[in-house]
């Protein structure tokens, strides 16, 4: 690994432990993995087939690869897998989706340390 991409991998580490919220990854009832992510709310504008502008949402979770760890296994994410996200006394479910014709994560680097997952809210926990 060149000098620079060492550096940029330390600086990564240390803005996302200032920035990143801890977040739980679920597949299934009893896979759970527990990892730091840095959470991003973005706006797609996408045009239908009729030619009407429609504005998609999605919030996107930047996590470390290595993190995703269940029973035992690093796994890439799938639509339908769930992540949780405890602010205050509240916990938001979120639902990984395809983001319009992209899959539902994407690397950040060529390295493939980090990836975006892309997921859609889907409510509360009770």
């Amino acid at each position: 690994m060149a000098l620079f991409d060492t550096d940029f991998a330390a600086a990564d580490g240390i803005f996302s432990e200032a920035f990143g919220d801890t977040v739980s990854y679920h597949r299934g009832a009893d896979s759970v993995a527990t990892m730091t992510a840095e959470v991003n709310q973005i706006d797609h504008e996408v045009m239908d087939s009729e030619g009407f502008k429609t504005t998609i949402r999605s919030c996107d979770f930047v996590v470390d690869a290595a993190d995703l760890v269940i029973l035992g296994d690093t796994i890439d994410p799938r639509p339908g897998d769930r992540i949780k996200q405890t602010v205050g006394s509240e916990v938001r479910v979120y639902t990984v989706m395809h983001l319009l014709d992209r899959d539902c994560y994407e690397w950040t680097d060529p390295s493939k340390t980090q990836i975006v997952i892309h997921t859609k809210y889907t409510g509360v926990e009770s």
